[in-house]
């Protein structure tokens, strides 16, 4: 029941001012001021911003000191801190931003801070519920498709509150936990769906995304070495394009580094190690490995090896049985951008409630993917779940 006509102009208008928007943005943050609980925004913008700062003042002290006399110098100066600087406070403004739900223990109502001046509305938790849904095309345009949502209900409106989103489920389990502890009751998941085969009624799987990376280009393709073998192995471009990055870091390094400090530059040499490490780290990030399935049949064990997982339970050879399905996901990356795509991504499900989901690949390339699953689906004799809201490659 609505308690007062304050409560239900308060959520009103908190509803339809962030209709088209959410309150938190993405990957929301939790943090305690003493007996207060706050879910706020990702403060990683705000570091962001302090570090282009420091940035901008120790890369101008380096300039000044090659030559303080030369006006082009501050002409150079001028630009640079109107970018740089002007990146890292609008960084340090959106980061530091006390936008939030601010939560005393044991209160019975939650003020909802919000707007470039801060301003401040309760709502009663009695009269509160959350739902974590998946978004879905051409619903609140800046969350991309297949991320997952958090939004806050009220119970006599049919009007929703969008508080965050993210690309995982994972990404936002502080803000369930914290959100949880306010309203006493977890959020309904509402991005299960029911597995419809006849040995496992009753089982629901999610229909959200559970890998954090993607690409925009085919990493792997599926070959089956035997009976009992198959492995995913990287293509040629993915090789290339972590070599195509690693080439540009040695050259950074082996030869526009050793250039800088000969000719006495120090601001040249730091930019030079500091793009050149980057650039290092980020293709080796990018070197893709070869994931390999075993399938011991008369041992009646399955074993993966080349995958990174965050679960210890699923590190050890399980058995075939395990393995419910197949299943495919997509979600929209960057679709804010001209350079967005849709990322597909294919995970094995499984019966154990700790890891019920085993993500295998994620890219764009829709065909690619969807082939490499009917052929791993086939390899295992399982199902293949069509969870990607795409109609093509069907199979259930």
């Amino acid at each position: 029941m609505l308690t007062s006509d304050s409560d239900e102009t308060n959520w009103l208008y908190l509803a339809r001012k962030m209709r088209w928007r959410t309150l938190l943005g993405r990957l929301p943050s939790v943090r305690r001021k003493g007996n207060t609980l706050v879910i706020g925004v990702n403060r990683t913008a705000g570091c962001f911003g302090i570090g282009a700062l420091i940035f901008a003042v120790v890369c101008a002290a380096f300039i000044v000191l090659q030559d303080p006399h030369d006006p082009y110098t501050w002409e150079f100066l001028q630009i640079w801190f109107l970018i740089v600087g002007g990146i890292g406070l609008i960084g340090c403004v959106a980061g530091f931003s006390r936008t939030g739900l601010y939560w005393e223990h044991g209160d019975a109502r939650v003020a909802i801070r919000y707007g470039l001046f801060q301003w401040r509305r309760n709502l009663t938790v009695a009269n509160l519920s959350a739902d974590l849904v998946v978004a879905e095309k051409r619903l609140w345009f800046p969350v991309p498709r297949g991320h997952v949502m958090l939004v806050l209900r009220h119970e006599n409106s049919n009007d929703v509150l969008p508080l965050a989103s993210a690309p995982t489920r994972a990404d936002l389990k502080p803000a369930l936990d914290a959100l949880t502890e306010i309203l006493g009751t977890p959020a309904d998941d509402r991005t299960a769906t029911p597995l419809k085969t006849e040995d496992e009624k009753g089982l629901s799987i999610s229909r959200a995304s559970c890998s954090s990376g993607s690409s925009n280009y085919r990493t792997h393709v599926f070959r089956e070495l035997s009976p009992d073998e198959a492995v995913f192995r990287p293509t040629l471009r993915a090789y290339f394009v972590a070599g195509l990055i690693i080439a540009v870091a040695l050259g950074a390094l082996g030869f526009m580094l050793p250039f800088a400090v000969l000719e006495g530059s120090i601001a040249g040499a730091i930019i030079c190690l500091a793009g050149g490490g980057v650039f290092l780290l980020t293709g080796w990030a990018f070197v893709p490995g070869r994931m390999r399935f075993i399938v011991n049949r008369s041992a009646g064990t399955v074993a993966i090896t080349g995958i990174d997982r965050d679960q210890d339970e699923s590190s050890e050879p399980f058995s075939p049985h395990d393995i419910v399905a197949v299943q495919i996901c997509s979600r929209r990356e960057d679709s804010s951008s001209t350079a967005s795509y849709t990322a597909r991504e294919l995970n094995l499900v499984l019966k154990n409630p700790a890891v019920q989901r085993i993500n295998l690949l994620c890219y764009s390339n829709r065909r690619a993917l969807f082939e490499d699953a009917e052929r791993l689906a086939d390899f295992l004799g399982k199902p293949l779940l069509d969870h990607s809201g795409e109609d093509a490659y069907r199979k259930t």
